[in-house]
């Protein structure tokens, strides 16, 4: 292979070099201007569409999907930006997701409603001959039968409540976490417009000070010439 073959070769492969790294450039650039929103406004639009979720968990969702998202420099350093075609998916499937939820508590709770008629049945069952043998036995033994098996009822019907007050609770304190990232990022907005309008006032000032100067410097002038014509006049009658 003689000198003039490798530098052909070796310009065709840097001038495919040069290709790909301008076709890498033009595809950053594209996906830049695709994802545009950031996870605070998503988690805005979730709680519009009535589906909320925390920004932890929307960090999630543009890491490792279903949202379409990659990451660019914003005013705190590098944040996750998704393109705005991909809420609606996501959208979709966290209404299924909460649908199905829904169903398998609805599912627990009327399970729960058999389990504890038969419960209480066999209770009545175990309450009624424990009555009877206790009506062979002194009074005292029977009544202390009759008021552990209530005490049983009783702690059973309070586990459960305290259950779904728990789970209650937990959804309650992800609907504020919510909340507070939307307060924090409308605090943000309030903070960026006050500096934008104390720069312009300072703009403002500073153009009025600069009329002013313009105009004081315009007025010296007119003065100036008409002395020096009262001069001329004075000594060429």
């Amino acid at each position: 292979m003689n000198n003039e073959t490798t530098a052909i070769i070796n310009d065709n492969s840097l001038a495919a070099q040069i290709d790909a790294a301008r076709s890498s450039m033009l595809q950053h650039a594209a996906d830049k201007g695709r994802h545009t929103l950031d996870k605070h406004q998503v988690a805005a639009l979730l709680i519009e569409a009535g589906v909320p979720r925390s920004t932890r968990r929307i960090i999630h969702y543009m890491q490792k999907g279903p949202l379409d998202a990659i990451k660019h420099p914003g005013p705190t350093g590098d944040e996750w930006y998704a393109d705005p075609t991909s809420i609606p998916g996501l959208i979709g499937e966290l209404k299924q997701f909460d649908q199905q939820e829904q169903r398998k508590e609805q599912h627990a709770a009327a399970s729960s409603d058999t389990l504890e008629k038969s419960e209480d049945i066999k209770i009545d069952a175990a309450r009624s001959s424990t009555l009877q043998h206790a009506a062979t036995q002194s009074e005292n033994k029977g009544d202390r039968a009759v008021t552990e098996v209530d005490e049983g009822v009783m702690q059973h019907t309070a586990t459960g409540y305290v259950d779904q007050l728990q789970k209650r609770l937990d959804e309650k304190d992800d609907y504020i976490g919510v909340l507070k990232d939307q307060l924090t990022s409308k605090d943000q907005q309030i903070k960026d417009y006050s500096v934008r309008l104390r720069e312009t006032n300072s703009l403002t000032q500073g153009l009025h000070n600069l009329v002013l100067k313009l105009s004081g410097h315009q007025t010296n002038n007119t003065l100036i010439d008409a002395k020096h014509t009262d001069t001329e006049t004075n000594i060429n009658p």
